[in-house]
């Protein structure tokens, strides 16, 4: 449980200074957790995507549904939207046009069969079209068609996540300042969170005292097996808010 003298508002404008005057480590980690996915915002996940491979699987046993995204891949913060795909096992790829297709003409009435999943909005014109959904009541689902590139990028992101714990704290803590700061966010035209991720990695792998390693990305393809990697571990110990500054000084 996270202290109730922990002030959320001061720890976060501590992370938004360009000169980091962190506040003691114990305290920003308690801000970290705060902010990590909670156990009953998991179980929502899970029973959200269980109902929508119930759903599919009504189409044919050659259709999937699978999470992606932050919610999937280790650095979700709490309240985070549920990003799903589904697909056909059998097809690599699928163009936009019958992505859009698909969605419309067959989960929209699928969609229809099931109260808990509500259809508040169908965005046709984004690069990747997304059927936006309400599960009961209270959790927001995007769900994709094919969008299958995703769900091996969330593997990868979750085998970093795996390391070490001080990976997943580090993309959070980042994740917050750039919140906070109003500098995330790729719909206002700001680094997306995936972004922020990406280049807390980089800085992990490619400083010299910090040596995360590198995981083979032609792993991650469509044409061979997700490896497991959990075997390997990053053992490197160093304070949160030095590791924070340490990254800002990077950049």
């Amino acid at each position: 449980r996270v202290s109730k003298t922990v002030d959320v508002d001061t720890l976060l404008m501590a992370l938004s200074q360009q000169v980091l005057e962190m506040r003691p480590e114990q305290e920003l980690h308690e801000l970290v957790e705060s902010k990590m996915v909670r156990p009953k915002e998991t179980k929502d996940y899970m029973v959200a995507v269980g109902g929508l491979q119930k759903l599919v699987k009504q189409l044919g046993p050659e259709w999937n549904v699978r999470p992606f995204g932050s919610s999937a891949n280790g650095f979700g913060m709490t309240g985070s939207d549920l990003d799903v795909t589904c697909y056909r096992v059998d097809v690599d790829e699928q163009n936009r046009e019958t992505a859009i297709r698909e969605l419309r003409d067959k989960f929209v009435p699928l969609l229809q069969t099931d109260k808990r999943f509500v259809l508040v909005k169908a965005v046709w014109q984004a690069r990747v079209p997304i059927l936006k959904l309400k599960f009961e009541g209270r959790l927001d689902v995007d769900l994709s068609c094919q969008n299958t590139e995703a769900i091996l990028n969330t593997e990868l992101l979750k085998a970093y996540a795996k390391l070490s714990p001080l990976v997943r704290q580090l993309v959070l803590a980042v994740k917050l300042w750039g919140k906070h700061q109003g500098v995330s966010g790729a719909t206002n035209g700001h680094l997306s969170s995936y972004s922020l991720t990406l280049m807390t990695i980089y800085f992990l792998q490619v400083h010299p005292d910090l040596m995360l390693p590198r995981l083979p990305t032609e792993a991650f393809t469509h044409h061979v097996p997700v490896p497991n990697f959990d075997h390997l571990r990053w053992n490197f110990q160093v304070p949160l808010p030095d590791l924070l500054s340490s990254f800002f000084y990077f950049y």
